[in-house]
């Protein structure tokens, strides 16, 4: 509401300052929400691809020390 007074809900905080902070409460609350939201949605759809995500990193490390071992004398040759 400070740098947009035509959004103030609650009328012109102007004349009182408590109208400003009910405006920020309400705001406040609102982006809690939406913020809450998408968190909420972003972790049941990590969990859905979560197995999958922790077998990529599995296959990654283990796929690393095969390379590790199997030119270990650093032979260029495999």
């Amino acid at each position: 509401t400070y740098m947009a007074p035509t959004a103030s809900i609650f009328g012109d905080f102007t004349k009182d300052p408590s109208i400003m902070y009910n405006n920020f409460r309400v705001y406040g609350t609102a982006l809690l929400a939406v913020m809450g939201t998408i968190v909420f949605i972003g972790v049941k759809f990590v969990n859905k691809f979560a197995g999958v995500a922790l077998a990529c990193v599995i296959m990654s490390i283990i796929a690393v020390y095969v390379g590790l071992f199997t030119n270990i004398n650093g032979n260029e040759a495999l």
